[in-house]
């Protein structure tokens, strides 16, 4: 299974030439120079793929759409919702519902979210993918609403938390 797999590796809000410097969306991938011996390690740049953020992935007949930003803590900080009294599941199904709702990553003002322009057609979901995956800060969470699925894999690195997808059955594990 190894020696079949793909990586892409989406740059985030606190990567290197990522966050302090494009704190706008999308967020431009990250420079080979800076990921050569990691590129290596993974067995070379055939197998690896330095993508923007949010990136679009088709997988046979799947739309696969993967995101590297604070989303849901960025939107809820918008919210008119009295978040202290939500549970984490609430806010993630609130996060879900919004997003598919409004067609768009980021349904949020300019001076909270900056967006570069010429780029906004990548942020927007009109038709929705198959699936969603937020790399967030957030909690580990999965949720389908309109046939569309969304998640979020959790932190890898505060508790190794990950999310296995599987085209055919559209489905996360």
């Amino acid at each position: 299974v190894l020696a079949a797999a793909r990586f892409v590796i989406l740059p985030g809000p606190t990567d290197p030439c990522g966050g302090s410097t494009y704190t706008a969306l999308p967020r431009p991938s990250l420079p080979k120079a800076l990921m050569g011996n990691f590129i290596h390690k993974l067995g070379g740049e055939k197998k690896v793929v330095l993508a923007t953020s949010p990136c679009r992935v088709r997988l046979g007949r799947r739309e696969l759409l993967f995101c590297r930003e604070d989303l849901v803590n960025k939107l809820h900080r918008q919210s008119f919702l009295n978040i202290k009294q939500r549970t984490t599941e609430e806010l993630s199904r609130h996060f879900v519902k919004t997003i598919c709702d409004q067609g768009h990553l980021i349904p949020l003002q300019l001076s909270t979210a900056p967006v570069f322009w010429n780029y906004d057609h990548c942020l927007r979901m009109h038709t929705l993918p198959d699936l969603v995956v937020i790399g967030d800060k957030f909690s580990q969470y999965m949720h389908t609403y309109c046939g569309c699925t969304c998640s979020n894999p959790g932190l890898f690195a505060r508790d190794g938390s990950f999310l296995l997808y599987s085209s055919e059955e559209n489905s996360v594990v």
